[in-house]
């Protein structure tokens, strides 16, 4: 039999029943939690996307339907056009496809016989409107009676009646799925009420579990945990106690943890015992550790052995503490040139590191015809400071080695017969080298150069390395001073230069100033010469695709059109019908995008379709790249005299009529002589009166052909003025442009 003798066994029966009890909850869920998934899923993937299907199907046959009346009676609708042909080809293939798949798992096979006939139908639907498409394909087939009486029965006695059937029907479907889908949410909402009931109850029954192995934890378990908690507590607070607890030790856990404690305890004892002679300079303590993995004894060990090493180390921070301060007075003295600083540091730097020679390389601000160098600005050795010239290149030798990769050389051995490696300060090859890059803000001002005969340690190098990083901090101080001087000199040189400039400026300024005035008086005379020909002549305005963008108010009145009718239209809206098809009409377009003006008589349509004439003239306005860019259009009324000439040619008809049947009769001539005197005497009185006429129109006309050749002058004239202006005001802009650099340069130089 299973004996619960350990507080583990214990622990283990009770949390298996509260297993037991939730693999039993957990079942329940999973089976309930499944259903409603289920419910939900065919709900999401079937019913939902049917719905959606259906709604596109409904909308495709409301949309064909629109379509198909806007293609009758809207022919330059395009865009309704291109819609519909692409609702046949693909928009309602991929929703038939859809709905094809769709319905084979809906469980109401009446829906499906349903949907099965409205898809049928509405490709029945579809074929008339092809056929209807067909008989009105072209333009032409609109001016067809017989052709457009037959679409319109089409449309009205089969595709909408049929239409409206299927909307309904598709109405019935899409109620029939929505019952479905609430049916679905019904189910999901029950199985979801027991799921809670289900939770509750286990939770409930959980609850009573886990609150009878909490007391009998709290008997076995907490309060011998509580006094070990007090014992640690005490540990913690650092006091040591007796090794007995007063607690009962068994053969559970708990009294194997009071047996290591113990042990614990006795070992800390010794510890402490061990800290205390090293605290007291005894470093020679013996101490023997608990094995390779006691912390605290290696720890004591490893500090024993460590604080030997401290005195070293605080001997070398108190070295580059008081090399730091030594320096520093250094760097804050005022140098004149960087040659006075290179030797200043060369020479502190060498005594204090114990080198027996060094040198300062600074890179020179003005490169020779060979490119960049450095050259030895201070050098020190055997406690002289040493005047050499020396110029090393980027990459030559271990100087321009370090140069280069703006990093710290250090060779510890350099042997006799390293020939090819040579130091900044001449062949001799010492024992050890160091070559510090004195770099500050990411640029490299040069490299400092120390040999010994002893080789470093290594806090001297970290120093060197350390303190090079203020010798190029003062060094850029240095030169940005010497630079100041210089640019101070050259400051005081440019002033008088600005004072010209600026007299020189204030001169520009006044004839710019006279310019802009001439340019806004030629403005105002352009602009009173427009207002004279607006008054004078009908004008409009047509972009490169005949759209009329701008009209005056006379070309409004002669042609009865508001400004809001006709502005944005068609020139077509101006044209007889058939006209804007015609060979005149495409010529007249073909002339003004090659950029030829264009003059003569036109008639044109009024808003209640009469008619006009208009003598008038196209001229074509070219970009820059001889592309047409609008077309302007002026013209004088001319129907008045226009009529005048039909009437008075329609009356020489008739009387050249009636001259031919006087004579065809000539048997009656004989009887109708004074009827044919008095003719006569009327028709000299209208033959004088034609003449008067003809002499009024030709008068008019010799007028009207005045009247545009001083519009075309004027036109001219503004062309000329409009290119005159423009290139004036283009000079003025680089007259403004070169002031504001001279002010920018001026203010540069301030």
């Amino acid at each position: 039999m299973w004996k619960l003798n350990t507080i583990g066994k214990r622990v283990l029966a009770g949390n298996l029943i509260i297993i037991i009890v939730a693999l039993l909850s957990s079942t329940l869920s999973l089976v309930m939690l499944t259903r409603s998934q289920s419910m939900l899923h065919h709900s999401f993937s079937v019913i939902t996307p049917s719905v959606e299907a259906i709604n596109d199907l409904l909308l495709l046959v409301t949309r064909s339907k629109m379509y198909i009346t806007n293609w009758i009676h809207l022919p330059d609708n395009i865009d309704d056009k291109e819609d519909l042909i692409l609702l046949h080809t693909e928009q309602f293939p991929e929703v038939k496809d859809r709905i094809s798949t769709l319905k084979r798992d809906w469980q109401n096979k009446e829906n499906v016989h349903r949907v099965d006939s409205i898809i049928i139908a509405f490709d029945d639907i579809l074929q008339t409107e092809q056929e209807v498409m067909s008989i009105l394909n072209r333009s032409e087939d609109y001016n067809d009676g017989t052709k457009r009486e037959k679409a319109i029965r089409l449309v009205n006695e089969m595709i909408i009646p049929n239409s409206n059937v299927l909307i309904k029907n598709l109405e019935a479907v899409e109620a029939s799925k929505l019952k479905e889908k609430q049916a679905d949410g019904n189910s999901v909402e029950r199985s979801l009420n027991w799921l809670y009931r289900i939770i509750l109850v286990l939770g409930l029954t959980t609850l009573a579990i886990g609150t009878i192995a909490s007391i009998v934890s709290l008997r076995i378990v907490s309060k011998p945990i509580q006094k070990l908690n007090q014992v640690l507590a005490g540990l913690a607070r650092g006091s040591i106690p007796k090794s007995d607890f007063g607690i009962r030790i068994g053969n559970h856990e708990i009294g194997q943890m009071t047996r290591s404690l113990q042990e614990l305890i006795k070992s800390l004892k010794n510890t402490s015992e061990f800290a205390r002679k090293i605290g007291n300079g005894k470093y020679n303590s013996a101490f023997e550790v608990l094995g390779e993995n006691d912390i605290l004894g290696n720890a004591l060990l490893d500090m024993r052995n460590s604080l030997a090493k401290v005195a070293e180390e605080d001997r070398r921070r108190a070295w580059i503490t008081e090399g730091i301060a030594q320096f520093g007075d250094i760097l804050r003295t005022n140098y004149a040139d960087t040659e006075e600083f290179a030797a200043a540091i060369v020479q502190r730097l060498v005594k204090y590191t114990e080198a027996n020679q060094g040198g300062v390389f600074i890179i020179s601000e003005t490169p020779d015809s060979e490119g960049e160098f450095m050259y030895l600005a201070a050098a020190y050795a055997w406690d002289k400071p040493k005047y050499l010239e020396k110029k090393i290149r980027k990459g030559e030798g271990l100087t321009g080695q370090a140069w280069q990769e703006s990093e710290t050389i250090f060779l510890s051995y350099v042997p006799n017969d390293y020939i090819h490696i040579t130091s900044g300060l001449g062949n001799t090859n010492p024992t050890s080298i160091l070559l510090a890059p004195l770099i500050y803000n990411q640029k490299l001002y040069g490299v400092v150069e120390l040999a010994f005969f002893n080789p470093p340690e290594a806090y001297r190098v970290e120093f060197v390395e350390k303190i090079v990083e203020s010798f190029a901090s003062t060094l850029s101080a240095v030169r940005t001073n010497q630079r100041t001087q210089l640019l101070l000199k050259e400051s005081q040189e440019m002033t008088e230069q600005m004072r010209a400039q600026e007299e020189e400026m204030r001169q520009n300024v006044e004839e710019l100033q006279a310019t802009q005035e001439m340019v806004e008086r030629k403005s105002k005379e352009l602009e009173n010469q427009l207002n004279a020909i607006n008054q004078a002549a009908a004008m409009i305005e047509l972009n490169p695709r005949g759209i009329i963008t701008e009209v005056n108010e006379l070309y409004l009145k002669i042609s009865q059109y508001a400004e809001d009718e006709i502005k944005g239209q068609p020139h077509t809206i101006l044209l007889k019908d058939g006209y804007e098809t015609s060979n005149k009409y495409m010529q007249l377009w073909e002339n003004l995008t090659q950029g030829i003006v264009v003059e003569g008589e036109f008639e044109r349509q009024a808003k209640d379709k009469s008619s006009f004439w208009l003598r008038a003239t196209y001229y074509p306005v070219m970009d820059d790249y001889k592309n047409l860019e609008r077309v302007i259009h002026i013209a004088t009324d001319i129907t008045e005299q226009k009529l005048q000439a039909l009437q008075l040619e329609e009356t020489l008809a008739e009387q050249a009529e009636a001259v031919e049947q006087m004579l065809m009769q000539e048997d009656v001539m004989q009887q109708a002589m004074e009827q044919m005197q008095e003719a006569q005497q009327e028709v000299e009185k209208r033959e004088k009166l034609l003449a008067e006429a003809h002499d009024e129109q030709q008068q008019y006309i010799e007028q009207m052909n005045s009247q545009e050749e001083m519009m075309a002058m004027s036109l001219e004239t503004m062309n000329e003025s409009i290119e005159t202006l423009t290139k004036e005001k283009e000079e003025m802009e680089q007259k403004l442009i070169a002031c504001q650099k001279k002010i920018e340069e001026l203010e540069n130089k301030k």
